[in-house]
């Protein structure tokens, strides 16, 4: 008479653990919602957009909807993608790369040596590609031993325009719509990887945090921007929080040619007034991290070596002399360094240094003694990923990149530029994410250490 209760028991339990294990195993179906304050109006890998948020957007794109010859772990090491095998020749300045096999564009044609050739040559102009069946050579005008890490950036994607002129890739989505207020995305079922588990993926363009707040608390988005000085009240409503590495610097860059740029007292004064532990206690309410360095410590290994702020600067005329005033111009549609810059004013006027500020739009090209600037970590590849944002900033002259890579020679080299105040490397942002409980396995690889989509493992608990 008691085995009838015991195995109903039984029975209940082996039900409540298939529950449990079906609840945590990843689901087919569903439509991510994502919402973003960027703007974003084409995706042309050769016309990047000017300002940081729709340049972060059109590099998760690429890593959507497109892939690239190389990939690289999450340590910046090469590993094969669209390209099997590679092998450099004489010198670096000639390349083969042997192509992946039965691999396809979202629209079912098969993937051709020419189309990588086409794709490639439109970014690179001054580099001579040959398609012979299934490989392409690559012959460059100067050696580039690296060329496998520049061929992983998310620039680099493979794509060819479709009908309206929407980009068709190899990834594992495919564009159905792209406006100024929305882009849509769709599971491309014959992805050489296998099917993503999401159906597609939604992104609403130009919404206000405010707004994207409110959508994930009425359930109408899945994925949000929380911006740093949110933080406290999401953990406060207990929203759920993602938060990447640090992988964009906020920086002063001076103006090569410009006179008072060149004028080294200038550069230090400003480099020992700005008051960094402010900028990232009292504007970014703790978020973030203060930087006396261009590549965050998880990239580079050495920036720790940078510790300690530079000598501080003085007001007296006797020991400075009278300094110049400075513009400063910046991107005035850009919240953040808005408020940056205000208080980077107010320090510079202790400091002894008169900064006018210069709000103008993002990209312009008005003249200025310096620049505040927010340059994202587009490699991770420690000596690529420095010589990029460099050059973001206009100062490759002012560095010289060492022939190889070691953390020693690096540092050296980001050494003499940070040490002459060149660049004033003020704050290291993350990006955080507020999620629905619905998202799952929203995390690395999901999400690289540079910022960068690979949604394909991603999926979503149905309501």
């Amino acid at each position: 008479m008691k085995r009838i209760p015991l195995l109903l028991l039984a029975a209940a339990s082996l039900l409540a653990g298939w529950r449990a294990t079906a609840a945590t195993r990843p689901l087919y179906g569903g439509t991510l919602l994502v919402e973003t304050s960027a703007q974003l109006t084409s995706l042309d890998p050769a016309k990047p957009p000017a300002d940081p948020a729709g340049r972060a957007l059109a590099e998760k794109l690429f890593f959507l909807v497109g892939d690239r010859l190389v990939r690289l772990d999450e340590r910046g090491h090469p590993h094969p993608s669209l390209a099997t095998a590679w092998k450099m020749g004489a010198k670096g300045r000639s390349w083969t790369f042997t192509l992946r096999e039965g691999v396809k564009f979202q629209d079912g044609r098969p993937l051709a040596a020419e189309d990588v050739v086409a794709s490639l040559a439109a970014l690179h102009p001054d580099w001579h590609l040959v398609a012979r069946d299934a490989r392409v050579e690559i012959n460059l005008p100067e050696p580039a031993p690296e060329l496998p890490l520049q061929l992983a950036l998310a620039e680099n994607s493979i794509l060819r325009a479709g009908e309206n002129g929407i980009a068709i890739g190899t990834g594992p989505f495919r564009l159905t719509e792209f406006t100024p207020a929305r882009i849509t995305l769709a599971a491309n079922e014959t992805d050489w990887r296998g099917r993503p588990f999401l159906n597609g993926v939604q992104i609403l363009l130009g919404h206000a945090p405010r707004e994207q707040w409110i959508d994930l608390e009425l359930g109408r988005a899945d994925v949000v921007e929380i911006a740093p000085d949110e933080v406290r009240r999401a953990l406060e409503s207990q929203v759920r929080l993602w938060t990447s590495q640090p992988e964009e610097v906020v920086a002063l860059a001076f103006e090569p040619g410009r006179a008072e740029a060149g004028d080294g007292r200038v550069r230090q004064a400003l480099a020992g007034g700005v008051n960094r532990a402010a900028l990232r206690n009292v504007l970014l309410q703790k978020q973030g991290e203060v930087a006396q360095s261009i590549l965050p410590q998880w990239l580079s290994g050495y920036a720790f070596l940078f510790a300690g702020a530079p000598a501080a600067a003085t007001s007296s005329t006797a020991q400075t002399g009278s300094l110049p005033p400075l513009t400063l111009a910046y991107d005035g549609s850009d919240a953040l360094l808005t408020s940056f810059a205000g208080r980077i004013a107010v320090d510079a006027r202790a400091a002894g240094l008169n900064v006018r500020l210069q709000p103008q739009a993002a990209g312009a090209a008005a003249p200025a003694d310096v620049r505040l600037v927010r340059e994202r970590i587009e490699s991770l590849d420690p000596r690529m990923a420095l010589e990029r944002m460099v050059a973001a900033m206009g100062l490759s002259k002012q560095i010289t990149m060492p022939a190889g890579d070691s953390p020693a020679a690096l540092y050296a080299a980001e050494q003499s530029l940070v040490s002459t105040h060149w660049v004033i490397p003020l704050v290291d942002l993350p990006e955080i994410y507020g999620l629905s409980p619905r998202v799952q396995d929203w995390m690395p690889p999901a999400v690289t250490a540079s910022g960068g989509w690979r949604l394909g493992e991603v999926w979503k608990e149905p309501k």
